[in-house]
């Protein structure tokens, strides 16, 4: 009787083991790359080989053999479909027949390549990203301010790549966090990394000009409101459409600082406008103050005295006062010993003739 019953324990085994798997069975898990497999089986010790292809017809690869009534495929690839078969394993290296085919899709791919970036001289973040979701039906933006608490900020059309989040003026030089993810018929992607941006500064105010210098220079204050700033630019137009920059300031180390600054040379005998922005480098910066340019115009009714420049004098230098050398005496030249003039000789004077002596021969010729 022993005998017969461990014969019939043995084949009641080897009938389990050849039975196919009931209920086999394959889906995606939303928000993993993941395709959960089950399956009934009456004894859950038995061995259960399970293999994959990717159309259903072959090749087919056995990926697990596994026991219980589960299992989870990880080694997939975001929106692709797989198919699955499955059969138990006898102890004495009997199978059992094939399980129908079963097929699932993969969730959706999640967007990629998310960035954050403050748009100048608004209080707006763009959200950027990569849509490499072929199946897609929606993609999720979510917000956080404090990257815990989360909630959906827009649902967008499949393929989108863009959204820009506007803020109120409350909202300045105030950081932010984004995340992403595709949605398939309810069936949604993982989460992308978080990512965060911080709004553009906030723009300085009570800004006002007045006069100085009797009327030639003009003095411009403002109240810093930026705990984020690193300068501040002033601008400067003399018909309140076209700006030049005329001025960086250093910002407050803090809010509420009243800063100033002296525009030596605006335009005489005209109307000057100016604005001001705060600038957070490399290339955020507020939106300009004010918005109406009639709102910080001031007129400069004389011109500035240009100051000479200062002539130097040069310093008169004392002339030297000049020392006297001492000339020397000349050394006595020797006296030559005088030689003799020889005595002249006298020479002997005619005698004049006496003039009556001529008187006789003056006659005659008369």
């Amino acid at each position: 009787m022993l005998a017969v019953a461990l014969t019939l324990l043995a084949e009641l085994a080897i009938a389990q083991a050849t039975e196919p798997l009931s209920s086999f069975q394959s889906e995606p898990v939303s928000g993993r790359y993941v395709i959960r497999l089950s399956w009934f089986s009456p004894d859950a010790s038995t061995p259960v080989e399970i293999q994959r292809s990717s159309n259903g017809l072959g090749p087919w690869e056995t990926i697990a053999t596994t026991s219980g009534n589960g299992f989870e495929d990880e080694q997939v690839a975001c929106s692709h479909s797989y198919y699955y078969r499955a059969r138990t394993l006898g102890i004495a290296g009997e199978v059992g027949t094939w399980s129908p085919v079963t097929s699932a899709r993969v969730a959706p791919c999640a967007p990629i390549a998310l960035e954050v970036y403050p748009v100048p001289g608004w209080y707006i973040l763009d959200v950027k990203w990569l849509d490499i979701a072929p199946d897609e039906t929606q993609v999720h933006l979510e917000r956080s301010r404090d990257g815990v608490a989360w909630t959906e900020l827009a649902v967008l059309p499949p393929n989108t790549g863009f959204y820009g989040d506007r803020f109120s003026t409350a909202d300045c030089s105030t950081r932010i966090y984004y995340r992403l993810r595709s949605e398939r018929d309810e069936l949604y992607s993982p989460y992308t990394p978080v990512r965060d941006g911080v709004t553009s500064p906030c723009a300085p105010d009570a800004a006002s000009v007045g006069l100085t210098g009797g009327g030639a220079r003009v003095t411009v204050q403002w109240r810093d409101r930026a705990p984020d700033e690193d300068l501040f630019e002033v601008w400067r137009s003399n018909d309140g459409f076209v700006y030049d920059r005329v001025a960086q300031v250093s910002g407050s180390p803090g809010r509420d600082g009243l800063l100033s600054w002296e525009d030596p040379l605006p335009q005489c005998l005209a109307n000057n406008y100016y604005r001001l922005r705060a600038l957070r480098l490399p290339a955020s910066s507020s939106p300009w103050v004010p918005l109406a340019p009639a709102d910080l115009m001031i007129a400069v009714p004389v011109c500035a005295t240009a100051t000479p420049t200062p002539t130097t004098t040069p310093t008169a230098t004392a002339t030297p006062t000049a020392t006297l050398t001492p000339t020397p005496s000349p050394t006595p030249t020797p006296s030559a010993t005088a030689t003799p003039s020889p005595t002249p000789t006298a020479t002997p004077t005619a005698t004049p003739t006496p003039l009556l002596l001529y008187l006789p021969l003056l006659r005659q010729r008369l």
